[in-house]
């Protein structure tokens, strides 16, 4: 059986190293005077760091390594300079004492002076455990009631500026006159039908920022962008200046709700989202019947109560449809498509130049290669589906339909009794 190493474990939370001024090397150098007092060999000694984590629960990198490493059997002692360094929960503190008694495992908080081989050892381990999650509740409290202080004061109560706003040195927040036109952007973007991950690489391309399509469906989907502020179950008016109109908001959440219920099953309705109804002008909502082995697709009005199937709306708007399309590669789509081969095949170019003259390490090379051959990909794709007229269509799989309206129209106002199309809104090309 190896020899069991003695472990050390330390750590500091954020807070208790700009307020407290104990530190790591503190704790540390503690533990190593500890150690050679009781003439523990230090080639027998490993280091468990956490920096900048809080005792509220076990949820650390290096204490779940040391819980692993206990359950292994590896560890016969834990020295820590204090028993709140491991936790300040009452509960997990019972857990971890019956963690090491069922390993055999021995304890040491230096300042605590602790012995957990006995009952009345044990009892005092409960009670300082106790006293230390009460400390961090109070610190917790006082914490909640400095922030709650600060928004009836009017300041942002949080560390971080939220995105479309600056903070000045008072911590009131204003607009902030460029990002908040990128959150604008964006709204438009959804508005007109786009898909946040095109409205991703939209933004990248405009304003030269990333962000992910899910950054950017929660920043469009929080309230402080009318101007609405909740903390604490206390609503404060004012505090964050409005972004955004409160009808246009109303109109964004109804689009992603939509699109967050429909998105598992919607590629089988090509014109997922499109449809609206003429008479009464609400979004028409999808549906389907079997009849023997065939599944027909739907799109109906639940108010008017009347419904057009996919088919026959297709055979409707299909030709202003391929004639929009037809238009846009006659004026711009073909000769922006040849400009952005060109530029990615000069760019490939100079990469395996650089590569060759020994510019680029390897793993360089692959990187901007894999990523070249995706923007290829992707200009390549997006082509095929402008390139689509009306007689390859209908020979075309599901799903490149599905691409193929998405990419084009914003919106069709159907007249569900007539079954005829009243209007084809398409979007703009950017």
């Amino acid at each position: 059986m190896s020899l069991k190493f003695t472990a050390i474990y330390l750590r500091v939370s954020s807070r208790e190293r700009a307020l407290e001024g104990y530190g790591l090397e503190a704790q540390r150098e503690k533990c190593d005077k500890w150690i050679d007092l009781y003439n523990i060999d230090s080639k027998n000694v490993r280091y468990y760091v956490d920096d900048g984590y809080s005792a509220k629960n076990l949820k650390r990198p290096k204490m779940q390594e040391l819980l692993k490493d206990i359950r292994s059997g590896k560890v016969g002692k834990i020295i820590t300079y204090k028993l709140d360094r491991l936790t300040r929960n009452v509960v997990d503190t019972y857990n971890l004492i019956k963690e090491l008694d069922l390993h055999q495992c021995e304890l040491a908080a230096i300042i605590d002076n602790l012995d957990i081989t006995s009952a009345n050892g044990r009892l005092f381990v409960g009670i300082l455990s106790i006293i230390a999650q009460w400390e961090r509740e109070v610190i917790s409290e006082r914490t909640i009631d400095g922030m709650v202080a600060m928004a009836q004061l009017g300041k942002y109560p949080f560390g971080s500026t939220p995105f479309g706003w600056c903070k000045d040195e008072f911590g009131r927040l204003h607009i902030d006159p460029t990002d908040s036109k990128i959150v604008l952007y964006a709204a438009e973007r959804i508005l007109e039908g786009h898909s946040l991950t095109y409205i991703s690489s939209l933004i990248k391309r405009e304003f030269g920022i990333y962000k992910s399509a899910l950054t950017i469906k929660k920043e469009l989907s929080n309230e402080r962008l009318i101007g609405k502020f909740r903390y604490r179950e206390n609503d404060y008016i004012g505090l964050i200046p409005a972004i955004m109109e409160e009808d246009k908001f109303m109109d964004l959440q109804k689009v992603l709700a939509f699109r967050q219920i429909h998105a598992p099953r919607h590629r089988k309705y090509i014109f997922h989202s499109k449809v609206y109804c003429k008479n009464c002008g609400c979004r028409m909502e999808q549906s389907c019947t079997t009849k023997g082995t065939t599944i027909y697709y739907y799109y109906c009005c639940p108010h008017c109560k009347a419904r057009i199937n996919q088919d026959k709306l297709l055979k409707s708007v299909l030709d202003p449809i391929c004639d929009n399309m037809q238009s846009l590669r006659e004026e711009r789509l073909y000769r922006e498509y040849e400009k952005k081969m060109i530029d990615l095949n000069t760019s490939i170019e100079n990469v395996m130049m650089q590569y060759q003259n020994r510019e680029l390490s390897q793993q360089a090379f692959a990187l901007a290669m894999e990523s070249l051959s995706d923007q290829m990909a992707n200009l390549k794709k997006g082509w095929s589906i402008a390139s689509l007229s009306k007689d390859t269509f209908h020979k075309s799989d599901p799903l490149l339909k599905f691409q193929f309206v998405q990419s084009t129209v914003a919106k069709i106002v159907f007249d569900p009794f007539t079954k005829k199309h009243h209007q084809v809104e398409f979007k703009r090309v950017l």
